[in-house]
This record gives C-alpha cells, structure tokens and sequence, in this order.
C-alpha cells in the first residue's frame, strides 16, 4: 500500500512537506507542489480523511465592502445562513489575492464547514490550490469548472447594454473599466455593438487597472463630445463618473449619459440605469451547492457552472433619447 513516505521520498522531500502541501498549500512553493502532485500521481497514493466535525460556521471571503453590491450579496448569504441554522465569518480581501489566501489560513483555523468566495482570479492555477484546502468553496459572481459556482452572465449583460444604446440612437459609445480580454462585461458589450455594426474605439475605452486619469478622460470624452454615453463596469464607477461631470459643471443625461451594472442601492439613489444581478437569487443557488458539497465525501473532477440571467434595468441616467 502506498503511504505518504513513498510520496516524499519520490518528490524528494520531507514528510512534513508533503503534508503541509495539501493542508496548507499557501505555505508551499508552486515548484514544490508540483514535485509533489507529480509523486502523487505516480505512486497512486490517496490521503486519508478524517471525518471533520460540523462547525454550522462557514466563511465569506469577498473582494470589497465599501461596495453596495458586495453588502447585498452578504446580506443575502447571512439570510440563508440563519435559513439553514448556519452563521457567517466575513473577510474582506480588498481584492488582493494575498489577503485571500491569509483569510484561507484563518478559516481553517475558525474550523469552517466551508467558504463562498468571490475570487480576486479564476486562473487555473489558482483555483486549482483553492480546491486543496480541506472544506469545500463555492465561487460566487465568477465561474470555473474547478469548483461550484453562481453567476450572472456577464457576456449577456454587457450586450443588452450595447442593444439598449443602439436602440435609444448612440452611435459614439465609451468604456470605463477592465479592458483585458478575460473581462465579459466588455465583450459582451463589443459584441452588441459588432451586431449593429459599430465598434467601442480603443481611444473611448478607459482602462481602470492602467495608470490613466479617470476624470481626464471623462471631461475630455464629455466636453469634445467625444462620445454621447459612458457603459461604466459597476455602479461605483458610475457613481465617481456622474460625480466628475457634475464637479465640471455638466449634467447627467443632458451632457453625458451613464449605464452602470450590479443595479445596487448605488444606482437606485441616483437614478442610474444598471444591469441587474439577482442577488437573493445568486446566494440561494450558492446556498443549495454548498449544502450538496458538505454532503459529498468527494469533490468532482469538473462542475458544471451556473449562470443566471441578467436584466437591465433603465433609468434616468440613461433615458436622454437622440433623434
């Protein structure tokens, strides 16, 4: 039989290692732990498991409280929590991966059941270590096939934007967000366009995890009538954005109009057409693929994600029609 001896021995490494990489694998070198799966693999060795004792604790690692949108989804999680006699750690990762994987450390520590995470990324690589840890994560609000997940469908989103900027008579549309290519949002979005034949220039799309200056090109995009609408990536950014216009003596939509997405209290308030993303909706089914993985005595190879409908909803910000 196989032990973890023959493991370390084949990885050239310490027992305590072996070990450490799959209960701490935060703690252990990517090329270290590939030494490791590879003697896995080879010797066919299948670590025990001992049965772990219901905590009824289960930890929320989310990327930043100070956004409406992430305190509906907490809300909405702690709701099913006390549904299912169950209570909630929260985390605050402020979207660094580090303090993702210090907030893993502590959950294990807390003797969590499990984890909803809405992960700073879903490379491969690095949902792969999520799956390491010994209690189950369910992603939320992006989607792998590495581990449960619920979101709305970002691609769809972005392109009922695109078709309501068409339909109200837009021609010259711009961006405020991620331009990187792993950003469905934004493809959705150019792909909407595409359809009607126009396309977002690379000059009109504000790339918000570059150095530029947000209020430089709102005000210039604004005042040269560059473009006759912004498509910002949250309802945050559509906030700052109406802010700056107003801050330069223009208003909103006469000057410029606004689309947002998440349709959080942010965008109700201030009359902001936003896409919608289901919140009660996205902890329930969230809710339902935990309690299945707290059952399984075994996660699955591959899942199959969930993706739920988007829907836009239409304000004010963005109700300006052009002739």
């Amino acid at each position: 039989m196989t032990t973890i001896r023959d493991v370390a021995k084949l990885a050239g490494v310490s027992i305590a290692t072996v070990s450490r990489a799959s209960n701490e694998p935060e703690l252990v070198s990517k090329e270290v732990r590939s030494k490791i799966e590879k003697a896995i693999a080879e010797t066919g060795y299948i670590k025990s498991v001992k049965p772990r004792r219901k905590s009824d604790l289960l930890g929320a690692i989310l990327p930043n409280l100070s956004n409406p949108f992430f305190l509906n989804l907490l809300e909405a999680l702690e709701y099913e929590a006390r549904t299912h006699r169950k209570s909630i750690l929260i985390f605050n990762s402020r979207q660094k991966l580090e303090m993702e994987r210090a907030a893993f450390a502590q959950c294990r520590k807390m003797k969590v059941d499990g984890v909803f995470l809405v992960p700073h990324s879903v490379s491969r690589d690095y949902i792969s270590e999520v799956r390491k840890y010994d209690f189950p994560t369910v992603l939320l609000t992006r989607t792998s096939s590495l581990l449960p997940s619920v979101a709305v469908d970002h691609f769809e989103g972005g392109r009922q934007v695109a078709e309501h900027l068409i339909s109200s008579g837009h021609v010259n549309v711009a961006y405020v967000g991620p331009t990187k290519t792993s950003e469905e949002k934004l493809a959705g979005f150019r792909q909407g366009l595409q359809q009607a034949g126009l396309q977002l220039r690379a000059d009109l799309a504000f790339d918000t995890e570059g150095e530029g200056d947000l209020r430089r090109f709102v005000i210039d995009t604004a005042t040269r009538k560059r473009a006759s609408v912004i498509f910002c990536v949250n309802d945050v950014l559509a906030q700052e954005t109406i802010a700056m216009l107003r801050a330069a003596d223009m208003s909103v939509p006469q000057h410029m109009e606004i689309v947002g997405f998440d349709n959080s209290i942010v965008a109700s308030l201030l009359d902001i057409s936003s896409v919608s993303q289901p919140m009660k909706e996205i902890a329930h089914v969230g809710f339902e693929a935990m309690l299945l993985a707290l059952k399984s005595e075994r996660p699955l190879d591959l899942y199959e994600p969930r993706q739920l409908l988007p829907r836009l909803v239409m304000r004010g910000s963005s109700l300006n029609l052009r002739k």
